[in-house]
């Protein structure tokens, strides 16, 4: 799976690390990584189709 790696995260490991743990989930440091990076490409995919769905409903609507 290929991961799209930015640079501009606001959420760093050790936040999540921590934030995880408040809730009482333990994670290592690399778990942190790996659950961060699917947080964001999950997040870029569901804006990517909302950016789709939106542009759809534009042509229709015109």
């Amino acid at each position: 799976m290929d991961i799209i790696i930015n640079k501009k995260r606001k959420i760093k490991t050790e936040d999540a690390i921590k934030i995880l743990k408040e809730h009482g989930t333990i994670v290592t440091k690399e778990e942190a990584q790996v659950i961060l990076d699917l947080s964001y490409e999950f997040a870029w995919i569901a804006v990517a189709q909302q950016n789709r769905e939106n542009s759809a409903s534009d042509k229709t609507e015109n």
